[in-house]
């Protein structure tokens, strides 16, 4: 992924000051909401910027709904709310604004796509020497990509999140479903590929 750029709006609210002077105030705020979110940020963006892609986001969308998630995050946090599971709270967040984008827009990135814009030049093709290698490897990926394409929806999003960590309770928390739902999905997911792929 390229480095994460965190916005004038984001330093602003973690901050409150411009981006220039964001170390100088973290140095003066220590176990302050603005340090606490900040290490949310630095924990969770990279694992929420893949979710988000895998469910459709283009990495500019992706890079916004992060930092408007994290916007969020410090303010419920600044105005004294208690989350005791922070991390469900962010997914869950971001998959909400994800789904209002989707539907202002109208339009759906499928996930080969995000596979391939994420592949940089030189992973495209394995630079070993052996042509049947990397034959064998760009096979097997397309078949990895065109199995996951086949998953439903409800499927990729439950096994992407199953991936980046979140329980099965989390993730029903995230996309507000019965812990069965999601369970039954995932299952349903991992034998899906299994069956594809072998």
């Amino acid at each position: 992924m390229a480095p994460f750029r965190t916005s004038t709006r984001l330093a602003a609210a973690l901050f409150g000051a411009s981006s220039k002077e964001c170390a100088a105030a973290s140095d003066h705020r220590e176990g302050g909401v603005a340090d606490r979110v900040r290490l949310f940020f630095e924990e969770l963006r990279e694992p929420l910027y893949r979710y988000l892609q895998t469910s459709g986001a283009a990495p500019p969308d992706a890079e916004d709904i992060v930092q408007e998630t994290l916007i969020r995050l410090y303010r419920q946090l600044h105005q004294g709310s208690q989350i005791t599971d922070i991390r469900p709270w962010v997914f869950h967040v971001a998959h909400n604004l994800l789904v209002d984008q989707k539907r202002r827009l109208q339009r759906a990135v499928s996930l080969k796509a995000v596979l391939q814009s994420q592949m940089g030049p030189g992973e495209q093709e394995d630079p070993g020497p052996n042509p049947e290698e990397r034959m064998v490897r760009r096979q097997r990926f397309d078949q990895l990509q065109d199995s996951i394409d086949n998953l439903t929806e409800l499927q990729r999003q439950c096994l992407s999140l199953r991936a980046e960590g979140l329980r099965y309770r989390e993730i029903a928390s995230v996309l507000d479903l019965s812990m069965s739902t999601v369970a039954d999905a995932v299952r349903r997911a991992v034998t899906n590929l299994r069956r594809r792929v072998e």
